[in-house]
């Protein structure tokens, strides 16, 4: 028996293509996932975060933050329940 998902499609009418997400600049090696979006927009507020990239609208467009000097990333959890 074979998973449809283990079969290579090399058709190029698919529903959802995955692709780099484009970042602004050098992605941190560091990333922190935050569940809630909330504290992510508290701390961008305070300045403390800046915003270098964005998830696609498939998957919610929730967006990717960094410390000013790029050591570390956050995001929200595009899988969390909403």
């Amino acid at each position: 028996m074979t998973i449809p998902l283990e079969e290579f499609d090399d058709t190029d009418d698919s529903v959802h293509r995955p692709r780099p997400i484009p970042i602004d600049g050098r992605f941190p090696d560091t990333a922190v996932l935050c569940f809630f979006r909330e504290a992510i927009e508290e701390i961008r507020e305070q300045g403390r975060l800046v915003q270098i990239g964005k998830f696609s609208d498939e998957i919610g467009g929730a967006g990717i933050f960094a410390t000013p000097d790029r050591c570390v990333a956050v995001f929200h959890s595009v899988s969390a329940a909403r």
